[in-house]
């Protein structure tokens, strides 16, 4: 099997709903711009956009957060953290 190169696409908001309703799309400052539909169901609201992640969610792991991207490397991409 050959190695594919990643692809870059692009979508719009609406079919970034349709496939991804959970989403929550982060600037490089860490200040949340939009977030999908689900998101909005589980108590997301228009005011959290222009926050900074960590005003808007408590981190439980890792437990020493930093907002970069080795941090998240570590941890193979992953945060958990609750609203």
């Amino acid at each position: 099997m050959k190695d594919l190169a990643p692809l870059n696409l692009q979508l719009d908001f609406e079919t970034l709903n349709e496939f991804m309703p959970i989403y929550i799309l982060f600037d490089s400052d860490w200040k949340i711009r939009r977030f999908g539909r689900t998101m909005a169901k589980l108590g997301m609201v228009n005011d959290h956009i222009g926050q900074h992640f960590l005003n808007a969610f408590d981190v439980l792991r890792p437990r020493k957060f930093i907002q970069n991207t080795a941090v998240l490397d570590a941890h193979n991409g992953k945060v958990t953290a609750r609203m």
